[in-house]
């Protein structure tokens, strides 16, 4: 079962890894909303080249994630990747999707999630 601190330190690496010359001009919030037990609400708010991580809900962000804290535990340490998540309904993005999409491809972050590498023996 996954705890609070575990569930926020992993919001933490991903705004570690923030990168302010990429996002000049942007300003939008994503908000986290994890469930269950050891889950919370938070959301990363960009302005003015800077982003600042928030506990609580945001009354209108641009975009939502909401998974279960288990499942983004699993996703942040490589038990579960973040595509599998997303084609299983394990993890739910709402709201602008070209806002994702530019997010991705301007790497206004340089996150990544661990990579899920299944091996098979041959015989």
């Amino acid at each position: 079962m996954a705890d609070r601190e575990e569930v926020k330190k992993y919001l933490d690496d991903v705004l570690a890894t923030f990168q302010p010359d990429n996002v000049a001009g942007v300003s939008m919030v994503m908000q986290y909303e994890i469930t269950g037990d050891g889950g919370g609400t938070w959301h990363m708010q960009i302005a003015d080249c800077k982003c600042d991580l928030i506990e609580g809900e945001h009354p209108s962000p641009d975009m939502r994630t909401i998974m279960k804290a288990d499942d983004w535990v699993d996703m942040n340490t490589g038990k579960l990747g973040g595509m599998k998540a997303w084609i299983t309904g394990k993890m739910k993005y709402k709201g602008d999707m070209k806002l994702a999409r530019r997010m991705d491809k301007e790497k206004w972050f340089t996150f990544e999630f661990p990579t899920v590498r299944s091996y098979s023996k041959k015989k």
